[in-house]
């Protein structure tokens, strides 16, 4: 087993790496600005927009799915910014920008990046729907989706400068079942939450988000955290972590595995259930298929 890497000497060539990463596109920053001013409107946003083809063909392509079960086609893109509200677009404008940026980054060859998305996405759709359980307003759930989307990203940077390393730190987080961020902590001296909160300040998105990413393992690490938005990543990620899909069964299925003692604590801090959780299978898979297609994974 190598050394551990010096913090120091981690977090310098962890910056540098993310500098480099693409940043969001043009459309996706004014999108981002638009909805930053004091009052947003779905013109302003229509006037963004349209002038990417692409994202305004899948926005109309979303309002008109089956998912949104709309009985006539909606063929105006402002009228479907004020259906899906201006929150929703933001956030799936801002998914797909996301994913582009990560896709056009220097991946390790080493790293599995259909299993990372489908875990990430899986944990995205799961947290929405712990929001909308939880009495969220409808504005905001799809906040909890991009939040889950993202949870893992810090981990691509670690893994394409550090790969020797962040094997050994996936053997052990595997064989020892150890907490994958102690292991981080251990061998890199920071966590890939903490790598995830540096790509947040580098596209700007806020410290809704950043928290999101600080505290999606505070349960896990410390059995204590007072942020309702780490508290409903980090139970999307343990549920995703605990189930898998079954492509001929079209469905998510849990795993006969020991349920870990955090999951129960994040139920008593959510209101949420495992028998609740189960209970959206079927919903989990049919949106995390819908989420892939609208962002071409």
């Amino acid at each position: 087993m190598t050394q551990p890497i010096d913090k120091e000497y981690a977090t310098t060539k962890l910056l540098n790496f993310i500098r480099q990463m693409p940043s969001l596109s043009t459309t996706a920053a004014k999108v981002l600005q638009v909805c930053n001013t004091p009052a947003p409107s779905p013109n302003d946003l229509n006037r963004v927009i349209s002038l990417d083809p692409v994202l305004a063909g899948k926005v109309l392509k979303l309002i008109n799915s089956a998912y949104y079960a709309r009985r006539n086609k909606i063929t105006s893109l402002t009228r479907a910014i004020i259906m899906l509200g201006i929150n929703t677009i933001k956030n799936l404008i801002l998914s797909t920008a996301i994913v582009k940026s990560v896709t056009n980054s220097a991946i390790p060859r080493t790293m599995d990046m259909n299993a990372f998305w489908s875990h990430s996405i899986q944990v995205g759709v799961t947290a929405r729907l712990i929001s909308r359980k939880m009495g969220i307003p409808d504005l905001d759930q799809e906040f909890f989706f991009l939040a889950g989307l993202m949870h893992d990203l810090g981990k691509i940077p670690m893994t394409s400068q550090f790969s020797d390393v962040y094997d050994q730190i996936l053997d052990t987080y595997h064989n020892e079942g150890c907490e994958i961020c102690r292991v981080e902590e251990q061998r890199l001296g920071l966590t890939h939450c903490d790598v995830g909160q540096m790509i947040v300040e580098k596209w700007g998105l806020g410290d809704e988000m950043a928290t999101a990413f600080t505290h999606h393992h505070h349960i896990r690490r410390h059995a204590k955290s007072n942020e309702q938005v780490g508290w409903i990543i980090e139970m999307a990620d343990i549920y995703a972590h605990l189930t898998e899909m079954e492509p001929s069964a079209k469905s998510i299925q849990l795993l006969s595995v020991e349920i870990p003692p955090e999951l129960d604590l994040l139920n008593r801090k959510t209101g949420v259930s495992l028998e609740t959780l189960e209970k959206f299978n079927d919903t989990i898979y049919i949106e995390m298929e819908s989420a892939k297609t609208f962002l071409n994974l």
